[in-house]
């Protein structure tokens, strides 16, 4: 018998960064938490934006 999952992810990322390492850590967040998001959901696709840009920017810091 099928089970329905109901499941809520909150990552903090109104907080800007204060460094290269910081935003490595909040990108390490953001896949462990992404890895519980059933595929195609609403919530899935939010994490997924949000380590879209995350990985964005440490990759301007980095060649910046």
């Amino acid at each position: 018998m099928a089970k329905k999952l109901n499941m809520k992810f909150v990552v903090d990322t109104k907080k800007p960064v204060k460094s290269i390492t910081e935003l490595q850590d909040r990108i390490s967040t953001l896949r462990d938490t992404i890895e519980g998001a059933p595929l195609g959901t609403p919530e899935f696709k939010a994490l997924q934006a949000q380590l879209q840009n995350s990985t964005e920017s440490r990759s301007l810091l980095k060649d910046g």
